[in-house]
């Protein structure tokens, strides 16, 4: 059974990554529209929809792969797209509390599971 607080952290983990998807398509509005951003932001798009479906589905493979991709949001997340649209900051930031919230979480699954 999942604790108060695995569900508090679940909650603001999805909250945290429905945040950098807005930031996203913020920054989408107003990139240079360019093929490659546009890659760019449909690849970045994809992966927080599929990673906020993840943890809505509570299951721990799925809280763990989300995990394993959030480690290096970095190495593949944004791109041009992001700072042709002057949102750098705002998502870094961003992306630093998905990072964050989902070490918290997985740290509660694995600590819940053992």
């Amino acid at each position: 059974m999942k604790s108060t607080a695995h569900n508090q952290v679940l909650i603001r983990a999805i909250a945290n990554l429905e945040s950098l998807h807005r930031t996203c398509k913020e920054a989408a509005m107003c990139m240079d529209q360019t093929s490659s951003n546009r890659i760019a932001f449909e690849r970045d798009a994809r992966f927080l929809n599929e990673s906020i479906t993840a943890l809505r589905s509570g299951e721990c493979e799925q809280i763990q792969s989300v995990w394993e991709r959030a480690q290096h949001l970095s190495r593949f997340l944004g791109g041009d797209y992001i700072r042709s649209s002057r949102l750098n900051e705002k998502f870094e930031s961003g992306c630093a509390e998905v990072f964050e919230t989902t070490l918290e979480l997985i740290q509660l699954v694995k600590s819940e599971t053992e």
